[in-house]
């Protein structure tokens, strides 16, 4: 046991020092000395090892030395004394039924040990300059996950990005030709990729690589000593300080590499203040989501390996690469991924869908590539041809059953691909809002799955909960479900109940003042020959009214104008996102304000009465009222309320602004604060439904109000001239009829 301890705090130290050494790539490498190189020249001139690690004796099954002599090394044998290989193995990503990656790929450099016998000493040991162990480099990774350079060399893209997968497997470049991501620090605009708009190009492929940061800065073991999760100890504790030590660590390290929370290195608060409702983005958007606006190489949609071509490949159907000949000419030019909820569902993040046809047998195993491409033999077709028919397909699966395969048939599967890599900094990060908030923007569409109909694809893991497939004349593209309360985005609700009930409310308004307007002036001619009411001039309406009026009449038009900028975005004329934003949240000030003093001022003046019908008679007087506007008008009628200093509003006018202001004007308000409280604390209303139940209910509100002010602007022109009511509200002067005794003004 003492001796087990030794040697992980051994092993601990020069971890340790690897861990050390990461902050730079030259770091990672030791020199050996001059004098070293003289005394044995079999030695390497440079070469990366590690000076601390126990030298190792790697064996086989049968506990033989290797001494490069290329049999497979037996990890427990060579390394169970320190390590617990069963454990690792039993917790790790890399290691289950369909892949096996052993220690060697990922922790010594090359992944594969030296094949020169001098590497090894008298005992099978590696000799000190050849024990090349450290953390996983992020070559390594590369080699299996996807495209990146980390060096100088212009970046191209590798020949293995064309060639087929297989179901359930990783692809060698799987994040890259699925999610479009490259891990380098270089730029595209330095790349040997033929990309377009390749000049302004000019920020990193990934910010991360461009810092230096390597892979295992972000996939590490969740239980390592410098990681203390939270989820390890308490959950009050963001941190728990209780950890094993270093040894144990190295005895049992977990090899799960968890993917780390950008929010576990960033404070996204202190950054993105500009943002309106700040913290509702940060709740419900995973930082990719603006940090990877787009991606620039080449991104799968479809790869059906039921079709071999005549170059030898499965048909390829790519997002957003185009033309054939060599893959590095192809022009490419931007995919923007589309936003959907990944994992737990409550944040949207960028996704691809790739969808992968394949032959498979009675077993459900994929039949080989080589007997798939035997199969079609001379009947291959050009990689300008479209999906094969479906005569074409049984024919080869005929072939297929012929080669020895029990029943061949065709399945095809989707997959949900997050877009993770591919950070962009803040100043290339996506800031437009109508890319999320405007139909058609990247939460909007109907994402194509395939260019081939049989059979529809079949969504795996997490794409079954991003929606249906649905078949239309092209193939198959993916229905989504209504998002969910706690996502709902301003302009994308254009289509919700709300408005085609407020459009309607709305539509009838104008309809009415249409037909109103129309048969007044049909009947202008038969009006012209009645006998006039003699007139006077009466100031009835004083400097605070009409300040009063026009300042919640601008306000209130100017509300409604950016509420369709915020309502209706990208769609609507003027105003971006952002300042409408702004410019609606400080209208709702002025107009609050200003209708706070209004509501003092008639309290303390007592003209609130001016407002309030007389009681008994109002029945009569409504219908009068609505008489005169329907029949009494267009005969040249006089007014059955005349308007005076101490009764200015008639019957229905009071019922109106009575209604305006008790009902509707409270109702905009409420809902429109619970909305701002919505956005600067999202959990706050979410058991009462959210955004989902407010937002419609303040565009309905909204409409309603939109539809009152057409007709109120129409009836100011029923006065005794077209613009009597108008300029009265200007100047303070209006004419009423002589014949009706004048009051004082209150």
């Amino acid at each position: 046991m003492k001796a087990r301890r030794l040697a992980g705090l051994l092993l601990a130290a020069s971890l340790g020092l690897a861990r050390c050494a990461g902050a730079t790539p030259a770091a990672e490498t030791v020199a050996v000395p001059a004098w070293a190189i003289a005394a044995d020249a079999s030695r390497p001139a440079a070469t990366a090892y590690n000076a601390l690690h126990p030298l190792i004796r790697p064996v086989d099954a049968a506990g033989r030395p290797l001494r490069g002599s290329g049999r497979p090394m037996d990890e427990q044998a060579s390394c169970g004394a320190c390590h617990d290989v069963p454990f690792i193995r039993a917790n790790s990503r890399h290691w289950n039924a369909k892949v096996k990656v052993d220690c060697l790929a990922c922790h010594f450099s090359g992944g594969v040990l030296p094949h020169d016998p001098h590497a090894y000493d008298g005992q099978g040991r590696l000799k000190r300059p050849w024990t090349r162990l450290s953390d996983p480099s992020s070559e390594a990774c590369l080699s299996c996950h996807g495209v990146g350079d980390l060096g100088r060399q212009p970046l191209v893209l590798p020949e293995s990005y064309l060639q087929p997968g297989h179901l359930g497997a990783l692809h060698p470049d799987h994040f890259s030709r699925m999610a479009g991501t490259v891990f380098s620090g270089q730029t595209p605009h330095d790349s040997g990729l033929n990309l377009a708009g390749k000049d302004r190009l000019l920020g990193p492929w990934d910010v991360h690589a461009a810092r230096l940061l390597r892979c295992v800065n972000c996939h590490a073991a969740p239980n390592g000593p410098d990681r203390n999760p939270a989820s390890a100890g308490p959950s009050h504790l963001l941190r728990d300080p209780r950890h094993e030590d270093l040894a144990q660590f190295l005895h049992q390290p977990d090899h799960h590499l968890v993917m780390q929370d950008c929010r576990q290195c960033h404070d996204p608060g202190k950054t993105h203040a500009f943002l309106p409702y700040a913290q509702r983005h940060l709740d419900r958007l995973a930082c990719q989501a603006c940090h990877v606006p787009s991606v620039h190489a080449p991104v799968l949609m479809e790869e059906d390996r039921t079709v071999a071509l005549r170059d030898g490949l499965p048909r390829q159907v790519w997002r957003n690469m185009q033309g054939d000949g060599p893959l590095n000419t192809r022009l490419v030019t931007p995919f923007h991924p589309w936003l959907l909820p990944v994992g737990d569902g409550a944040r949207l993040r960028p996704v691809n869908l790739v969808t992968e046809r394949a032959w498979v047998d009675a077993a459900g195993r994929e039949v080989a590539w080589a007997q798939v491409r035997h199969a079609w033999g001379a009947a291959a077709p050009a990689a300008d041809q479209g999906p094969a028919s479906a005569a074409t397909l049984a024919q080869v699966g005929r072939r297929l059953g012929a080669l020895g395969v029990r029943d061949p048939h065709t399945e095809a599967v989707t997959r949900l691909v997050p877009i993770v890599h591919g950070i962009q900094p803040g100043p290339e990060a996506l800031r437009r809002c109508v890319e999320c908030h405007a139909p058609g923007g990247r939460m909007d569409p109907r994402p194509r799955l395939s260019l081939g109909q049989a059979p529809l694809p079949t969504l795996l893991g997490a794409a079954a909960s991003a929606g249906t497939v649905t078949a239309d004349a092209l193939g198959a593209v993916l229905q989504r479900p209504p998002l969910p309360p706690s996502l709902v985005l301003p302009g994308q609700g254009w289509k919700a109940w709300s408005s085609r009930l407020g459009f309607a409310f709305f539509l009838l308004a104008v309809l009415a003042v249409l037909g109103h307007a129309l048969f007044r002036l049909a009947t202008a001619q038969r009006r012209r020959h009645l006998p006039t009411h003699r007139q006077q001039r009466v100031y009835l309406f004083g400097v605070y009214e009409r300040l009063w009026h026009w300042l919640m009449a601008t306000s209130t038009l100017l509300l409604i104008y950016s509420g369709m900028s915020i309502h209706f975005a990208g769609a609507w004329p003027g105003l971006h996102l952002v300042p409408a934003v702004a410019i609606h949240n400080a209208l709702a000030v002025v107009l609050l304000v200003n209708a706070f003093l209004s509501l003092f001022y008639h309290l303390t003046t007592r003209r609130i009465r001016q407002f309030l019908p007389p009681a008994g008679n109002l029945g009569r007087d409504l219908w009068a009222q609505a008489r005169y506007y329907l029949d009494g008008i267009f005969a040249g009628a006089p007014h059955p309320a005349a308007k005076s200093a101490k009764r200015k509003l008639n019957a229905l006018q009071q019922l109106t602004y009575m209604a305006l202001l008790n009902v509707l004007f409270p109702f905009q308000v409420l809902t429109g604060i619970l909305l701002w409280m919505a956005g600067h604390w999202p959990g706050l209303l979410e058991p009462a439904g959210g955004l989902a139940v407010l937002t419609p209910l303040h565009d309905l509100g909204s409409w309603l109000l939109l539809s009152f002010t057409v007709g109120h602007l129409y009836l100011t022109t029923t006065g005794h001239s077209l613009t009597s009511n108008l300029k009265a509200m200007v100047d303070g002067w209006d004419s009423v009829d002589a014949d009706d005794p004048t009051e004082e003004q209150p």
